[in-house]
């Protein structure tokens, strides 16, 4: 019996040891992974889980794409690369680069290159159409509903075409460069200068300017239009109504700023952080989702944004992920020497430092399943203006004839390759509209 038990518990032990090496050689393995906590991370202590060198230092936040990101960089560069440091596709403009970028359907990228000129790249960094401004371009460009895209300059903006037409370009003085432009609920433009706010429709229709009683700080794009933040703390959604903007909710401030996080969430949600506290809101009505206290403040914070992880606030120094609920996921110490000049929080559970050093380095803080393959980018969804044009019941028939007559239907196709037709777009739309309805039932 004796022999026969130590067989069985050397039979047993042998069993174990041939368990523990098969999982250990199924499960993935990732640089620094021995220094990985489930909560608290220190990242002096953590190796390297991927580098590269770029051609300079990154000069503005990179932006999200279905694929990875794409990071423009001194040297007039573009990198795209994935989540887990793979480059996708690099290209240079010696006309030089502005730190504007903005992802859009289909990977595509609209880039501000020469200071006035806007660019369509495609999805492998190739030039679709390029159309000069006449005006410096302070921001990133604004995508429209339908392919139009939106930019501005400090006394201008102007809208384009699919194909880099200009439809129509606007003079408003002064704008506040420092808030972004944003879209009101029927699609209208909502932008600030210094005699107040104004709306412009996407035919070029400018109301304004509207008096605000506090000082606005910030403005984001939801589905049920604007979200403004005040230097009150206060945030209000504004929607439109014949151009002019109307109030649908406030939530009162404090007297303290407040910093509005949407990116990552779906445009129904958003969060909004105070000193130690973050609150969940709905958009459409204001109304709480949740509260929870958090390591963080508007005055420390550098960049936010929510992940397949959770929601990340990065400081100076630290970053640290939280649920939606309020459950911390992890934190993480930077090393002291470490010189960036931003940082990426990916869905895979990277921190992605753009170093002054012009590296990309990506430290592990959470280990994540290797089929996961959620990502938090995602695009609005195409839609039409038809709340902002009139309807007509002409329509091309044998009794009536043809609605597009030959006069105007060549005066449509001069002004949209040309460009400069403005408010006629509002009336060509219902006309066109209801022949492409009468070809589709034909």
């Amino acid at each position: 019996m004796k022999k026969n038990g130590f067989t069985c518990r050397l039979y047993n032990r042998k069993l174990n040891a041939l368990l523990a090496a098969l999982l250990t050689a199924l499960s993935p393995v990732y640089a620094g992974d021995e220094n990985f906590s489930a909560n608290e991370v220190n990242l002096s202590k953590t190796r390297l889980g991927w580098g590269t060198v770029l051609t300079g230092k990154v000069i503005s936040q990179p932006v999200r794409t279905s694929r990875g990101f794409v990071a423009p960089h001194e040297g007039n560069g573009l990198t795209a690369f994935s989540e887990n440091g793979k480059i996708l596709w690099q290209t240079a403009f010696p006309e030089g680069i502005s730190p504007y970028l903005t992802a859009t359907h289909g990977d595509m990228l609209y880039l501000v290159t020469g200071g006035t000129k806007l660019s369509l790249l495609q999805n492998d960094g190739k030039k679709a159409w390029t159309k000069d401004s006449g005006f410096v371009i302070t921001e990133s460009p604004m995508p429209g509903r339908d392919g139009r895209v939106f930019a501005r300059g400090k006394d201008e903006i102007a809208c384009f075409g699919t194909k880099g037409t200009i439809r129509w370009k606007k003079i408003i003085k002064e704008q506040n460069e420092d808030i972004p432009l944003s879209q009101l609920d029927k699609g209208s433009v909502f932008l600030f200068a210094s005699d107040g706010a104004y709306t412009v429709s996407p035919f070029g229709e400018i109301r304004g300017p509207f008096k605000t009683d506090f000082q606005v700080e910030h403005a984001d794009t939801t589905d049920f239009g604007a979200l403004v933040t005040f230097s009150d703390g206060s945030i209000s959604l504004f929607t439109e109504n014949d151009g002019v903007p109307q109030q649908k909710w406030m939530l009162p401030g404090d007297g303290k700023k407040t910093h509005l996080i949407t990116r990552g969430f779906d445009r129904g949600k958003a969060a909004i952080l105070s000193d130690g506290k973050i609150t969940l809101i709905r958009t459409d009505t204001g109304k709480t989702i949740t509260s929870f206290p958090v390591h963080g403040s508007p005055a420390t914070l550098k960049h936010a944004e929510r992940t397949t992880q959770g929601i990340i606030l990065i400081s100076g120094k630290n970053a640290s992920c939280y649920t939606d609920t309020g459950l911390i996921e992890w934190s993480a110490d930077f090393p002291d020497k470490k010189k960036w000049t931003h940082i990426i929080p990916s869905d895979q559970g990277f921190l992605i430092f753009c170093t002054t050093g012009w590296t990309l380095e990506a430290y592990r803080v959470k280990q994540l399943p290797a089929t996961q393959g959620l990502t938090s980018f995602s695009t609005p969804e195409p839609g039409l203006y038809s709340e902002l044009y009139g309807k007509t019941d002409k329509v091309s028939s044998i009794s009536q004839g043809r609605a597009v007559n030959e006069s105007l239907s060549a005066e449509m196709k001069k002004a949209f390759s040309e460009g400069g037709f403005g408010q006629k777009e509002k009336d060509w739309l219902p006309l066109l509209t209801n022949e492409m309805n009468a070809i589709g039932t034909a």
